[in-house]
């Protein structure tokens, strides 16, 4: 029988340059609490091309005394494939999802393992510090209301899950962001997997809001406990709208899915959505546009596609829908030429 009580589980993906700086925030604490007997890292290597084997292999000659499970897919299987299987190889009772670009804030552990002593949860969430690039910290970012305070929801009754998605202040309440999670291991083997979520690089919100569905109890950890590294979404490379379109599609077929039976739950479940998107993406006719600007036209038009189903056409997009298509075009250049000259003036 396993004597591991927290399994860090860090998916990976050619992050090389950053998962060094994760690794070390969690054996330095490891190590200073005196829990390399208890706390394993596991980390499920997505057939990154880069250097990240030879970053595990410096970390296992640094922090010889450390737990870690390296397990590397033959092929690239996806962002949800991957998030399934680094909790797959783990061992502990809980499993701490962890993004292989942030690090922990100092005493992160040690806050979490008294909530865990406390009782026997089956999430625990906890808030995040938005830092820069370079992890120089900028702002604290709170899931829910800043007078939720630190509480426990019991799912089991229903009352608790719309108060729960009331307070809810963005998608990361939602689960949307890995690294402030805190999952009962015994319970996510509980829930059987939905194949339609593979591609929506949100398998394990859909994990986690199947168990809030079967009465799962919640501890929200008010105090932060992750560092975000910020400029290095590896989903916004390609298009701005896809990044959008992976949020809008994701919960929106989540909500669909697994809420479509009661619509009050519905409703305000879709809420924390329109709240999110309204407040980062389309906050103003200037966010809209930038995103009209760097992104191609599919996109583009699927993205119109579900903000019209969340909010209608409104008289933000049906100014840009009139901007004639040339202008787009000589726009979006001129931005990146803006863009460009930018960097080299770095």
């Amino acid at each position: 029988m396993s004597n591991i009580k927290l399994s860090f589980c860090i998916p990976t993906y050619n992050r090389a340059n950053y998962i060094g700086q994760t690794l070390a925030s969690m054996a330095d604490q490891i190590i200073l609490g005196g829990w390399t007997d208890c706390i394993e890292i596991c980390v499920s290597d997505n057939a990154s091309t880069d250097n990240t084997d030879d970053v595990i292999d410096e970390f296992k000659n640094t922090y010889p005394l450390v737990r870690l499970v390296h397990s590397k897919n033959n092929e690239n299987v996806g962002a949800d494939r991957n998030y399934l299987r680094v909790v797959e190889i783990a061992s502990g009772d809980y499993c701490w999802l962890f993004g292989s670009d942030d690090a922990l804030v100092p005493g992160a552990i040690c806050s979490i393992f008294q909530e865990l002593q406390q009782f026997n949860y089956d999430i625990i969430l906890s808030n995040r510090i938005e830092c820069d690039i370079d992890l120089n910290q900028l702002r604290k970012q709170y899931w829910l209301d800043l007078n939720a305070g630190s509480c426990v929801y019991n799912f089991n009754d229903s009352s608790d899950i719309t108060k729960y998605f009331q307070e809810a202040r963005s998608l990361g309440a939602l689960f949307s962001y890995l690294s402030s999670i805190v999952v009962n291991r015994a319970s996510w083997n509980t829930i059987k997997f939905d194949e339609s979520f593979i591609g929506t690089v949100y398998s394990h919100v859909y994990i986690l809001l199947s168990l809030v569905l079967k009465g799962a109890i919640l501890k929200y950890h008010v105090e932060p406990t992750v560092l975000c590294r910020g400029g290095n979404d590896s989903f916004i490379q390609k298009s701005l709208a896809r990044r959008v379109v992976l949020d809008l599609h994701g919960y929106v077929l989540m909500a669909d899915t697994l809420f479509g039976n009661d619509k009050v739950i519905y409703n305000f479940f879709l809420r924390v959505l329109k709240t999110e998107c309204a407040n980062s993406y389309f906050k103003s006719l200037r966010s809209i546009l930038k995103i009209r600007l760097c992104s191609m036209q599919g996109d583009w038009q699927y993205l119109m596609n579900c903000y019209k189903k969340l909010y209608g056409l409104d008289r933000k997009i049906k100014i840009i829908y009139h901007i004639p298509s040339f202008f787009i075009y000589f726009a979006r250049y001129a931005y990146k030429a803006k863009k460009y000259i930018e960097g080299q003036n770095v």
